[in-house]
């Protein structure tokens, strides 16, 4: 039983129990649909609707809501290979059993395996019924403004190559000629309401308020914004932000929020002003649905690293994190920590190799954390050839940021299991030895 503990089933099912942020969010979402749909299944073996006709769904903001639509597919590569390595291990542990004897110790990756199987059933469930036309329909959703224009067309192609049926687009917040001074009170006095409760008692009181004022154009390009930091980082506001502003160390600054209430611009604008007072500063979005480029009139498709042109002072650069190359820096991070090359356990046949297969696609945003990470540690390196004083982070909206903010726990719980199973992995070959 010692050597057969030292083969790691404890590790190995603990990985697979180490469930990605947002994960869970799905699963509800396909829980949700099967409590709809209900447990019985009709004549042509789909289950039927029990009692609703029309089900919504109001989804997360466009990054996120890809990211989400990201997982099926996740599943499905992570549980084949997760099979593939489960026969390989039971293998391995019947051998030994014959010779050693002992109670089975292999329920409890049994166990985590056929969770992760009616995980994937769940969610392929809820993948068909997203990508079928004659049930589905998404409804695309935006506003008038060329940054959520632009977003709202990388919504419908990412979709489009997702799938999903998209056949309906509302645009809000239009006006027309009937609006009247009265419609402007209406807004003025809701608008009062809400500024007064976040100087009463709201938890966000306590914090540092900039009001800037509603601008009736659209603030695209580094003129305007400089215009929009203006009114945010000076004059009335200018001792709330003394501090960032002047500080002669490097600082580093995230921006979020609710999605639509101008981060982008509030990030590209605060880059802008940091650069005008002489620091050279690094400007990143890692909302999976860029608009920072829109923002800055500035192309940023390439995900490099790039100058923008027309700011006074000192420099400033802008990236939107692309993640080409993170699922290949994922993967030799992993293949590293598993390779057993020439080792002892791969002369018994245990070794970890195609462990590190089994992230060929990583969990959707970690290929996210570990771009913006590359990127800021670059960053923090020099590596471009330019000390920046500054880095400000434009984030996705509120629950991407959330999950992304999650990320670096799970990846530090994933690779402490995977030294652990690897050390294991290497114990029980040495015994065989």
């Amino acid at each position: 039983e010692e050597v057969l503990g030292q083969l790691g089933l404890d590790e190995f099912a603990d990985i697979l129990d180490n469930v990605p942020p947002g994960l869970d969010e799905l699963l509800a979402l396909a829980e949700t649909l099967a409590v709809v749909r209900g447990a019985e299944p009709d004549s042509d073996g789909a289950a039927s609707l029990t009692g609703f006709e029309r089900v919504v769904f109001d989804t997360a903001p466009t990054g996120h809501t890809l990211r989400l639509l990201a997982f099926p597919e996740f599943l499905d590569n992570l549980l084949g290979k997760v099979v593939a390595l489960k026969a390989r291990l039971l293998a391995a542990i019947g051998l030994l059993k014959g010779v050693l004897g002992g109670n089975d110790p292999t329920d409890k990756i049994e166990a985590a395996v056929a969770r992760l199987q009616r995980w994937r059933d769940r969610v392929a469930s809820l993948r068909e019924l997203l990508t079928d036309e004659d049930v589905t329909d998404f409804v695309v959703v935006g506003i008038p403004s060329r940054l959520a224009v632009a977003e709202c067309a990388r919504l419908l192609s990412a979709l489009a190559d997702q799938g999903v049926p998209v056949s309906h687009l509302i645009v809000n917040q239009v006006v027309d000629g009937a609006s009247s001074t009265a419609y402007l009170d209406r807004i003025r006095a809701e608008q009062g309401r809400e500024l007064k409760r976040l100087d009463g008692s709201s938890p966000l009181g306590e914090l540092s308020l900039s009001r800037l004022p509603f601008f009736d154009l659209e603030m695209r390009g580094v003129f305007p914004l400089q215009y929009v930091a203006s009114q945010a980082f000076r004059g009335t506001n200018a001792d709330a932000w003394e501090d960032l502003l002047a500080d002669q160390k490097d600082r580093f600054v995230l921006v979020g929020g609710k999605g639509g209430v101008g981060k982008t611009t509030t990030s590209a604008s605060l880059a802008v002003q940091f650069a005008t007072d002489g620091h050279s500063t690094l400007l990143v979005s890692t909302d999976p649905a860029h608009s920072l480029g829109d923002a800055l009139e500035t192309d940023l498709s390439s995900g490099e690293v790039v100058r923008v042109e027309g700011v006074a002072g000192a420099s400033l650069y802008a990236c939107e994190v692309k993640v080409d190359d993170a699922v290949a820096e994922f993967k030799r991070l992993v293949g590293g920590v598993s390779s057993d090359e020439g080792g002892a356990a791969s002369a018994q046949g245990l070794g970890l190799s195609d462990f590190a297969d089994i992230f060929d696609a990583v969990p959707p945003g970690v290929d996210e954390l570990i771009a913006l990470s590359k990127i800021v540690a670059l960053a923090q390196r020099d590596a471009y050839g330019i000390h920046f004083d500054r880095v400000v982070i434009d984030t996705a909206p509120t629950g991407h940021t959330l999950r992304l903010l999650t990320f670096p726990d799970f990846l530090d719980r994933f690779i402490t299991r995977l030294l652990v199973l690897r050390s294991r992995f290497d114990g029980a070959a040495n015994m065989l030895g």
